[in-house]
């Protein structure tokens, strides 16, 4: 007889990327010729903007609401380059502290915001609202839906395959799903050059999707010659945001492996419970893990047929 797991309690009411597990760095930092990281703080950790730099600028994602005008106006002008010339923004996927700072751009520029299709509903309220509201039709006993204003749809909708021209270099467009149903890497074949926002996050562990979705994103990425991988946050273990060389395909083997060890333990956990079990439990268990991705932990050893789902009727809010 399968082991029985119950969904409730939790509070996750905080942002997406609101967990433990990473680390804060100081700001500004020149990658390459073309290429500027700008970090923005987002509680203890922060959240990078990319900016590339040609005859007009691109930004990789945009921050949370005051990023732009606080963090990357201001680093733009250092350059001696204008806000007014970024002419596209794009998102490696949709939450909120990737996102909210698009408005801010719009305002000064003429941008365009590019997603894929499949999270562009997820940029269109404020505050990650769509998200929230999603998660509580699903999980009523774990999320609350939130309240807040619309903002500007996607301009372009990506798909796998494209090819995008970013300050005069052409990137690949990857489908790369597990941390959002529509996160992108964006690569760059002849710098083997890798963007891959929150999608390789080493040993942290937060996805909204399947884990074995994820790690064969992560696969299907170790099999790309990749000398500088550009992440959004800086995940332990690696030392910053941007990896180098070896340190690429081992960061991406360390995420595989962290989430195989949390699905072994997952069923150990399991295992080992005289009672149905709740994500929360499981997350408090494995030590990291966001309350979603233990939910999703669960989801996929129901779907294997190692366990089974059990309703809960107590709210813990």
């Amino acid at each position: 007889m399968s082991p029985k797991l119950a969904f409730g309690g939790g509070d996750a009411l905080k942002g997406p990327e609101a967990e433990e597990g990473l680390c804060v760095e100081r700001e500004g930092l020149k990658i390459t010729e073309r290429i500027h990281l700008v970090k923005a703080p987002l509680g203890e950790t922060f959240t990078g903007v990319y900016l590339l730099l040609g005859k007009e600028i691109v930004l990789i994602d945009t921050g949370l609401h005051k990023t732009p005008e606080e963090k990357v106006f201001p680093y733009l002008e250092q350059l001696g380059r204008s806000p007014s010339e970024i002419a596209l923004v794009v998102l490696t996927h949709g939450h909120g502290d990737h996102y909210e700072g698009i408005p801010a751009v719009k305002k000064v520029s003429g941008a365009k915001v590019a997603v894929h299709k499949a999270d562009a509903w997820l940029i269109e309220e404020d505050l990650d609202a769509a998200l929230f509201r999603s998660l509580y039709e699903k999980y009523p006993d774990c999320f609350r839906p939130v309240k807040a204003e619309p903002y500007p749809k996607a301009d372009l909708l990506l798909k796998e395959g494209e090819s995008l021209n970013l300050a005069g270099e052409e990137y690949q467009v990857l489908e790369i799903p597990g941390h959002t149903d529509g996160s992108i890497g964006l690569y760059q074949p002849q710098q083997q050059l890798l963007f891959t926002g929150d999608a390789v996050s080493g040993d942290f562990l937060h996805f909204y999707g399947d884990p074995d979705r994820c790690i064969a994103s992560d696969q299907r990425l170790l099999g790309l010659k990749v000398e500088l991988l550009l992440a959004s946050h800086r995940y332990k273990p690696a030392s910053d945001a941007v990896l180098r060389g070896a340190e690429t395909g081992a960061f991406i083997q360390r995420h595989i492996e962290a989430i195989q060890d949390a699905m072994e333990k997952t069923k150990e956990f399991i295992r080992a419970s005289q009672r149905p079990v709740s994500p929360r439990e499981l997350a408090e268990a494995l030590q990291g893990p966001s309350l979603i991705t233990a939910i999703k932990l669960l989801e996929n050893l129901v779907r294997k047929g190692e366990a089974s789902e059990v309703k809960a009727e107590t709210r813990y809010w």
